[in-house]
C-alpha cells in the first residue's frame, strides 16, 4: 500500500473516533480502572464493595455510565442490586473495554449524583509482587474529569 493512502486511512480513523482511548495513556502506572479483576487489600474499608456483572456496557464514546448488576455484596450493597457506574473521560481509564456478562469486582462509593466512583490506578491486570500500592483517586477528581 502506498503511503499516501495509509495516511488517509489513518486520517478517517481518526476522524470517526476509532482509534482507542487508551492508545493516549502514555505511562502504564497511571492507567486507572474502576472494574477490577482481584480486589487491592487497600480497598477493604470502601462503602460499597462487591463481584457484579456488567449489564450494559459502555457502547458510546460520551455515553456518561453503565450499569452494573450485584453478584456477591461485600459490603454496602445486596445480591441482585442495579448499580449506575461513572464513565470515567480520560485518556488512561481501561473502563471501556469491559464487555456485557463480564465479572468484575467494584470498591468505591455511591456519591451524591447517584453515581458509583471507584477509580483505582496501580492496580495489574492480575497479581503480581512488587509493584506500587495500588491507591483510589478522590471522587472529585474523577467527577470533575467527567464534566
Amino acid at each position: 500500500m502506498s503511503s499516501k493512502f495509509l495516511t488517509l486511512i489513518f486520517f478517517v480513523a481518526l476522524s470517526l473516533g476509532i482509534t482507542s482511548d487508551a492508545t493516549a495513556c502514555r505511562n502504564p502506572s497511571h492507567e486507572t480502572h474502576t472494574f477490577l479483576d482481584f480486589l487491592p487489600v487497600f480497598a477493604k474499608d470502601e462503602a460499597l464493595i462487591a463481584l457484579v456483572e456488567i449489564v450494559e456496557p459502555f457502547v458510546l464514546r460520551d455515553q456518561r455510565e453503565t450499569t452494573v448488576k450485584v453478584v456477591k455484596p461485600m459490603s454496602g450493597s445486596t445480591p441482585g442490586q442495579m448499580v449506575r457506574v461513572a464513565k470515567i473521560l480520560h485518556s488512561c481509564s481501561q473502563d471501556s473495554r469491559v464487555a456485557k456478562g463480564e465479572k468484575y469486582f467494584i470498591a468505591g462509593a455511591i456519591e451524591e449524583d447517584g453515581l458509583f466512583y471507584g477509580e483505582w490506578q496501580n492496580v495489574p491486570s492480575h497479581y503480581a509482587g512488587h509493584r506500587p500500592k495500588p491507591k483510589k483517586r478522590p471522587w472529585e477528581q474523577t467527577r470533575a474529569l467527567r464534566d
